[in-house]
């Protein structure tokens, strides 16, 4: 994955660089293992994990690592996968390629590398075992993964049905006729894949499958081909509108002095999902013809939904508002947006916060048919709703004879944290620092896990305007802006606060003037708003400076402003008044 968050950091690394320090820990509570049908799951720690560099690797029986990349993810049948808080996960395959095996009994070891910094050096290792017992295998089981589809068949069922290659140019005896003179000559085990593909069709060897991304193997009683949804030979087909990835082909095989064929097409849906305002839809067609080819007679035998890979019971499905319908055409599971097993996340975009709704149901649907016997189709999908602006909602309780400002703002995810402030042009200030500065911050909590903030700032604050407007009122107004960080991708929006309130507390001030034969006297008492009237002899501000250069007495003790004028000083003017008897 290219870009890491700050809490947790999911990187897929090869090899690590020389000189790299090695630290080997045990395996207690770091990991949690779960075996689940034909999958294992290992579940990160996000305790021990958070803000760390993470690489896998599966160990062969030899001892030797392989790393898991994207690549070898899709062929070997791995997925690895973040939750929304940052919690690692990797799916394994109980049929992949580093997995020991008698059919019935699975053991595999993963490797899980650790680091504070992306150059992986200092590294703590994990070595995890993992045991499974999975069983009775139906005679087909296709898993649609995530990142790859799975087809595991039975060997000596079912044969190749009638029919399957009746739509290609050149029929089985010109595949058997290439393949024969080497397939005599080998060793048992797959020699070769033919590739169907519309009216075409392309051989590999085992070799050149694995070079083409596939993953291709067989068991005690099994054969197992994987691909990519993107396979070079996967073609698009639509069921009833809704589009699938199918790989058709045929594998050959030696067993003993026998040489079989065996179809290993394996088909899963792309989409087929729709969102109301209210519910996600997911409908899967039954009629699938890949894998359906030959088939005269199918019987439904079971439909299962889970989440998460944990299967819920029909008592489950009803209380968490789910819907799971069944009929000849058509599986329809249908789930409430925001119901219990998904989870809410916030993203950032463009500055502005955005949620989605994620969940990851699956769905098990087991058929007969009369030339493959019973099928079990596991498909597997992650769920996102479409993104949607968040309303940040900014609510004024401001109490102005109390002379503080009081104001909600929310709600968030719980994905979703304060931390700092920034105040006109100052800041931003880290919470601790707003609070030594009288800005208050307080947490609400409410019962549907969002979150809200309550922001109180007194009137006397720095970086609250006052100004004076009529009729004895004075506007208070203050704008600070919150800053939020979305976990675990540290992705960062503003939200803006402006509040004002309107007091009537202005005292505007007083002024009295007198005079005696030397001078001219002007007392003014202050008021709370004097810093809005300042004193000019003229046009120019009377500062105390000023005051002294021009011959003025100027004196100021914080209540009262007193301004001595010599009657001869500059400024002065005299007028004659002439007063006319009556």
């Amino acid at each position: 994955m290219g870009s890491c968050s700050p809490a947790a950091r999911l990187l897929l690394l090869g090899f690590l660089a020389p000189g790299v320090c090695f630290q080997f820990v045990p395996v207690t509570d770091q990991v949690n293992v779960q075996c689940l049908g034909s999958l294992a799951r290992l579940r990160l720690s996000s305790a021990y994990f958070q803000n760390k560099y993470i690489s896998f690797a599966a160990i062969d029986q030899f001892g030797r690592p392989w790393p898991i990349d994207e690549v070898q993810s899709a062929k070997c049948g791995y997925t690895i996968s973040q939750d929304v808080w940052g919690n690692i996960e990797l799916r394994a395959s109980l049929l992949g390629c580093y997995t020991l095996m008698d059919d019935q009994h699975f053991t595999l070891n993963i490797q899980i590398t650790a680091a504070t910094d992306p150059g992986m050096q200092h590294t703590v290792v994990l070595n995890v075992p993992v045991s499974c017992s999975y069983g009775p295998w139906q005679p087909r089981e296709i898993v649609c993964e995530a990142n790859y589809m799975e087809v595991s068949v039975r060997r000596n069922v079912p044969p190749i049905p009638d029919g399957f290659l009746q739509d290609q140019p050149a029929g089985p005896p010109e595949d058997w006729a290439a393949a024969f003179p080497e397939a005599v000559a080998g060793a048992s085990s797959i020699w070769q894949i033919v590739f169907h593909m519309d009216a075409r069709r392309k051989a590999m060897r085992v070799e050149e499958a694995h070079a083409a991304g596939y993953g291709v193997n067989t068991t005690d009683t099994r054969i197992v081909l994987r691909a990519p949804y993107n396979a070079t030979e996967a073609q698009k087909v639509e069921v009833n509108g809704i589009p699938f990835s199918s790989v058709r082909s045929s594998t050959y095989y030696k067993q003993r002095w026998m040489l079989l064929m065996v179809d290993t097409a394996v088909t899963c849906p792309i989409d087929g999902v729709y969102y109301s305002k209210e519910t996600i839809t997911w409908t899967i067609p039954k009629s699938i013809p890949p894998l359906l080819v030959g088939a005269g007679i199918v019987k439904e035998l079971k439909v299962d939904m889970g989440v998460n890979l944990d299967k819920l019971s029909t008592q489950d499905i009803r209380s968490w508002g789910y819907s799971l319908a069944s009929d000849k055409d058509a599986i329809v599971l249908k789930m409430p947006i925001g119901a219990p097993g998904g989870n809410y996340k916030t993203y950032v975009i463009d500055g502005k916060p955005m949620i989605t709704y994620k969940i990851a149901p699956y769905v098990e649907h087991l058929w007969e048919d009369d030339k493959r016997g019973i099928t079990k189709h596991t498909i597997l999908k992650d769920i996102s709703t479409p993104l949607q602006l968040v309303p940040v909602i900014v609510t004024d309780y401001t109490n102005a004879s109390l002379q503080l400002f009081n104001a909600t703002v929310g709600t968030f995810l719980p994905d979703v944290v304060l931390v700092s402030i920034t105040v006109d042009a100052s800041g931003p200030w880290p919470l601790p620092e707003a609070e030594k500065k009288g800005y208050k911050i307080y947490e609400a909590k409410y019962s549907n896990g969002s979150r809200g903030y309550v922001v109180q700032v007194p009137f006397d604050a720095p970086g609250v305007g006052r100004e004076y407007v009529p009729d004895n009122i004075r506007s208070y107004t203050t704008n600070p802006i919150l800053g939020f960080s979305v976990i675990p991708q540290g992705d960062t929006f503003d939200v803006p606060v402006p509040l004002t309130a309107l007091v009537q507390d202005a005292v505007l001030p007083q002024a009295e003037g007198f005079c005696d034969d030397e001078a001219l006297y002007l007392v003014v008492k202050r008021g709370n708003v004097d810093q809005d009237w300042l004193p000019f002899a003229g046009d120019d501000l009377l500062t105390r400076e000023k005051a002294q250069a021009l011959g003025y007495t100027l004196l100021d003790n914080g209540t009262h402003l007193a301004l001595r004028v010599p009657r001869q000083a500059a400024h002065v003017r005299y007028e004659i008044a002439w007063l006319m008897a009556q």
